[in-house]
């Protein structure tokens, strides 16, 4: 009998109608005019008959608002437009923004001319827009009341205070001991609260947002101007976050301070650049004011999201005074949130000179905590770094005076530091400190520290291992040049030769690559690596900027008489220890301070975001093949400006990468990443081989999932640096860009040379390593599902070859150990087996052996023991591990290997007691197997080992191959499975990849067998029980031949027999055997048979012929054989 599968297709066909609904979103704003039923929204009905029996007309009703938007502006003359071309202003200029756009915004109020209304007045201040009686300073002269009842608008945007700033009084603070005050910022505080009646049902609930601005800088009262700022800011957030009022509320900010105040340094000498007076900006000033409140409007309404917005006073990290002078950045997490701390080194003239450290809070804001944490550390500063001095597991501070004896802080665990620099070893030197850097620049365990100084001599500590430093010149002292500033300097291991090397920039003077030779001492190699740039060198950045696996160098230069317009310099890493300048084809322009770089775009390489001292930086994303484009608008541009450090960072936990900048004119900026493309990502958190975290010098790759150690199939390499940039520290957390990928394979690199591999890593994770196994993390189970072993066959009673595996993981993916799951037969004649080891088995833990050439050995949670071995990419491609094993006795031994393999093919050779046992080709494994050690067209061959000690060497040949474990059995039918028998749970249960296993031995009965396993949670099956294994027990070996039907027949010579003779092949069980050879011959008679000769038995076993009687009327034979029977 023959079977026969048909699939029937059915396609379906959804019709949909699609209805768009544009009303409130395009066309002109309706003129304003004095009948207020023109307000009111318009009710239309749209009728829909449906053509079948028993269905009636269905109606719909949409509402469509007859002006859309209405905003309302709150403003003295500037909102008027004095000293504006049009004296219009900002008003004009924002509403033909608005209509170009098509956003419908109908500007409101019983002032100004059509359509550009509003509700304001020349000479105005704060408290003349709300009542005397609502709240401190009020006047009711220019009282909103009437506006907002009688407009009713959506949104009401609010520029005051310029007047109440050129008659003096108390600029903060906004609020004293929970209550409103009378200050500028207090007055503000108090006609928010009084538009807020008209949003939460006081008296109305039609206004949906208040959009607050800080006024633009007055050039007599700079520093007041700058307060207000601040204040305003914080009065903002507090509004946002529900201390004023008890609840959110809808209040925004907008910043036209820091438009006007961070354009390049000569504004106040150029007045006609965007003031009229003292007080009024020009035209020019106008257009800046409008561009602003457009996107702050376009980011409240959600109308058109940059991919990067400002969020500097929206977290706080903006400032807290107006002395602005910031210089460096350090990030890491400090107090343990998991989320990243900031700290801001200034120099400041005049005021209170200290630095500022800004802890992150779990709602995405910031409080500036220096002085409580005692290290606001009084005097100006720039390069400072976080760094874990005394491998305890947190974070301590390293930061560098200007000028002045540098400070070294140890956090005592409960957010607070000490000051340890006299007691650590720190000299009190007078240099100025430029960046300081920490690195084990002799691969021993723990952080060295570094202080570049502008014109001396530098300083090296190194770490005696238990927080105490002493200063020694190795090489990296450089040479007092009292005319050639160093500006900034970035430790990474750019040769991959295992140990960490110095690049420094300098000013006027070529720039220094310090090579370190492996034992902590240091050689000035740039002209020879190709690196020796001559300009006015300002920062130092190394990223993989191709993906290939090591890091690239990026120097940011300052304009010069011989380069007006200078690139940023790109340094292609060649793999050989020297570089190419392809600065030219890269085609960035840089002229500053700082360059940061990041996958802001979670695609999986590396992009560049640049900043100018007299233009708008940019945003230039990778492409592939160093072509990097640049993304106009993008929102990540700081428009000119003094910009300092920069640092890159996931301040919001987000997954995408953020970053902020350090400035010295003004204050901070910090650009949200508001990346929304669905790209996976991973960031990855580091501690290094003492426990010290940070893990500065680790190396972290990332591969496809099952391609570990394939450099064609590398997601992304990062080096964890302790500083980059200009005097600047990027989050130590490193964050990877995965595009669609799931998941990965990581293989790190820590400093002490120490390997961990993870495999199948799932994305969108913050991930912790070590160097070190790491115990397996799970949660509860959530799924099952097959793992292997399904359509396997066997003949009867005979075992099959692999066992049947099912999977649990947890919610995030992870393998659930320990867990017992239900095997069933419900189909077929079969029994279930444990997988029990053999007692004539010797197991070997690759990792023991002695490895030779360029193998290594990695911690991996996935294996055996502590790991596994493989050959490192960098040095090799191939590898020796010798093992040795002692058998007690003289016999025949087999040999396993649990391998798994990257690569497409790979050669594996074993030799015994110097013989070559086998030469394997291994192919693709995408997870741990069981290979057979020697075997010959199928056959597994023992090799026969005298009682005693013997070697065993494994060599690989190429990379990708991993090994695990090796096993010696006398007993040629024992088939390991799992990790060997160093499994830490009960066979009945999950292993440590949460894999449970059942061997399948057929019974006597041939014929398909199915297998259920399921898991049950609170009685239940989880997703995916149960899984069904279908396999199949195969007949035995042929034994008997029977006569089935046709036998004894009459018949008429020449004419057919009624009935074919059938015989019927089975084997000892009476299971019938197919394929079987039945030769049927004419024995008497002269007949013939049809089909003649031999026929191979059926599904059914049988074999059929018809026989056609001869001549002969006598009783007539046919014989039927199977000769291997």
């Amino acid at each position: 009998m023959s079977y026969s599968r048909f699939a029937f297709f059915l396609l379906i066909t959804h019709i949909g109608f699609f209805a768009k609904s544009l009303a409130g979103e395009t066309g002109s704003p309706r003129p304003v005019t004095g009948d207020d039923s023109l307000n009111r929204p318009s009710i239309s009905s749209l009728q829909i008959r449906l053509p079948q029996a028993g269905v009636g007309d269905l109606s719909a009703s949409y509402v469509a608002l007859a002006d859309g938007r209405k905003l309302m502006l709150l403003g003295n003359s500037i909102t008027v437009g004095k000293f504006a071309d049009n004296n219009e202003g900002y008003r004009n200029m924002l509403y033909d923004m608005l209509s170009l756009r098509h956003y419908g915004f109908e500007f409101v109020g019983f002032f100004g001319e059509k359509p550009y209304y509003g509700h304001f007045e020349g000479g105005r201040k704060i408290g003349d827009f709300y009542s005397r009686n609502f709240g401190i300073g009020g006047t009711g002269g220019m009282d909103v009341a009437g506006s907002m009842d009688h407009w009713q608008p959506d949104i009401v945007v609010i520029h005051l205070g310029t007047n109440d700033m050129n008659d003096g009084g108390p600029v903060v603070p906004y609020k004293e001991g929970g209550q409103l005050t009378g200050s500028m910022v207090g007055r503000l505080a108090w006609l928010v609260r009084y538009l807020l009646d008209w949003h939460n049902g006081a008296r109305g609930n039609f206004l949906d947002y208040i959009l607050v601005s800080q006024i633009i800088p007055l050039e007599n009262r700079i520093e007041e101007t700058a307060l207000f700022a601040v204040e305003t800011a914080r009065m903002v957030r507090d509004y946002q976050h529900g201390v004023v009022t008890g609840s959110e509320e809808p209040v925004y900010l907008c910043d036209v301070f820091t438009p006007f105040w961070q354009q390049p340094f000569d504004i106040w000498e150029d007045g006609d650049r965007l003031m009229a007076d003292n007080l009024h900006p020009n035209t020019s000033g106008h257009l800046l004011m409008a561009k602003n409140y457009l996107n702050k409007i376009e980011e409240i309404y959600g109308l058109s999201s940059k991919w990067f917005t400002d969020s500097s006073w929206e977290t706080g990290l903006a400032g807290i005074d107006s002395l602005f002078g910031s210089q460096g950045i350090a990030v890491a997490d400090v107090n343990g949130n998991g989320l990243d701390d900031v700290f801001i080194s200034r120099i400041v003239s005049g005021g209170e000179e200290r630095d500022w450290f800004f802890e992150n809070q779990s709602n995405a804001l910031f409080d500036e905590r220096a002085a409580e944490a005692h290290i606001s550390d009084e005097g100006g500063s720039r390069g400072v770094i976080f760094v874990d001095i005394d491998n305890d597991g947190d974070f301590d501070l390293f930061n560098g005076h200007s000028p002045g004896g540098n400070r070294l802080y140890r956090n005592n665990g409960s957010g607070l530091f000490d000051d340890i620099t006299a007691q650590a070893g720190i000299e009190p030197n007078d240099f100025v400190t430029t960046t300081v850097l920490a690195f084990d620049c002799e691969n021993d365990g723990d952080m060295d520290l570094f202080a570049l100084t502008s014109r001396d001599v530098n300083e090296l500590y190194v770490n005696s291992g238990q927080g105490q430093f002493t200063r020694q010149d190795r090489g990296l002292n450089d040479v007092y040049e009292p005319d050639i500033p160093s500006t900034a300097a970035s430790a990474a291991d750019y040769d991959g030769d295992g140990d960490v090397d110095v690049y420094v920039a300098k000013r006027g003077a070529p720039n220094k690559l310090f090579v370190n030779d492996g034992f902590g001492y240091f050689t000035d190699r740039a002209a020879a690596a190709g690196v020796n740039l001559v300009h006015d060198s300002n920062s130092a950045v190394w990223s993989d900027l191709d993906n290939d696996g090591d890091p690239d160098l990026l120097v940011t230069v300052s304009d010069t008489p011989g380069d007006a317009q200078p690139l940023l310099r790109v340094f292609k890493n060649k793999g050989d220890g020297t570089f190419e300048d392809i600065s030219t084809p890269a085609n960035i322009p840089a002229n500053g301070f700082s360059t940061v770089v990041g996958d802001f775009d979670n695609d999986g390489d590396l992009d560049i975001i640049t900043t100018s001292d007299k233009q708008e930086g940019g945003f230039y994303e990778n492409r592939g093949q160093w072509q990097f484009a640049k993304v106009a608008d993008s929102g990540a541009e700081i428009f000119a400006g003094d910009v300092r450090g920069a640092a890159v960072l996931d301040y919001d936990d987000d997954g995408d990468a953020d970053f902020i900048a350090a400035r010295a004119d003004v204050f901070n900026a910090i650009k949200k990443n508001n990346l929304g493309n669905g790209r996976n990502y991973l960031k990855i958190r580091a501690y290094g081989p003492s426990g010290n975290l940070g893990g500065f010098g680790t190396k972290i790759w990332l591969f496809d999932a099952g391609y570990l150690g394939q450099l064609s199939h590398l997601l992304g390499f990062r080096e964890i640096v302790s500083a980059s940039g200009h005097q600047s520290q990027s989050s130590p957390v490193q964050h990877f860009g995965l595009d669609s990928n799931g998941q990965c394979d990581l293989l790190a690199r820590f400093a002490d040379g120490t390997f961990v591999a993870m495999r199948s890593v799932q994305a969108n994770r913050t991930l912790t390593i070590r160097p070190e196994k790491t115990a397996t993390q799970f949660e509860d189970p959530a799924s099952i599902s097959m793992y292997g072993g399904d359509g396997q066959s066997a003949p009867v009673t005979q075992q099959l070859e692999q066992p049947i595996e099912v999977r649990v993981r947890d919610q995030n993916q992870v393998g659930v150990a320990g867990i017992e799951v239900e095997f069933d037969i419900i189909a077929g004649d079969a029994q279930l087996l444990l997988p029990i080891a053999s007692r004539q088995t010797l197991w070997l833990e690759a990792e023991s052996g002695r490895l030779g050439e360029g193998m290594k050995r990695a911690y991996d949670q996935s294996s055996s023991g502590d790991g596994y071995v493989f050959v490192e990419k960098e040095n090799t491609i191939s590898g020796t591990d010798t093992l040795s094993a002692s058998v007690t006795q003289d016999g025949s031994y087999y040999l396993w290997l649990r391998a798994l393999n990257s690569s497409p093919n790979t050669t594996m050779n074993v030799y015994i007691d110097q013989n070559l046992l086998a030469s394997l080709p291994v192919n693709y494994l995408a997870e741990w197997q069981w290979i057979k050690g020697s075997a010959i067209s199928g056959d597994f061959l023992p090799v026969s080992l005298p009682a005693g000690e013997h070697k065993l060497i494994v060599e690989f040949k190429g990379t990708g191959l991993s090994l695990d474990k090796l096993l010696l059995t006398a007993d040629v039918s024992y088939v390991p499975t799992g990790a060997g028998d160093d499994a830490e749970y009960p066979p009945q249960q999950t292993d440590r990849q949460g894999i449970a296993r059942r061997f399948v031995q057929p019974g006597t009965d041939a014929g398909p067998i199915a297998v259920e396993a399921s898991l049950f949670v609170d009685g239940s099956h989880i997703t995916g029980s149960p899984v069904r294994f279908n396999l199949t027990a195969l007949p035995g070996q042929a034994v008997r031949i029977d006569k089935s039907s046709g036998d004894g027949q009459v018949g008429e010579a020449g004419v057919p027999l009624a009935e074919p003779f059938v015989v019927t092949v089975s084997d000892q069980f009476g299971n019938a055997v197919p394929g079987e050879e039945i030769a049927f011959e004419v024995v008497s008679g002269g007949g013939s048979l049809d089909p003649p000769g031999t026929i191979e038995s059926d599904q059914n076993g049988r074999a059929a012929t018809v026989y056609t009687p001869g001549e002969e009327s006598s009783v007539q034979r046919v014989k039927a054989s199977a000769p291997q029977i």
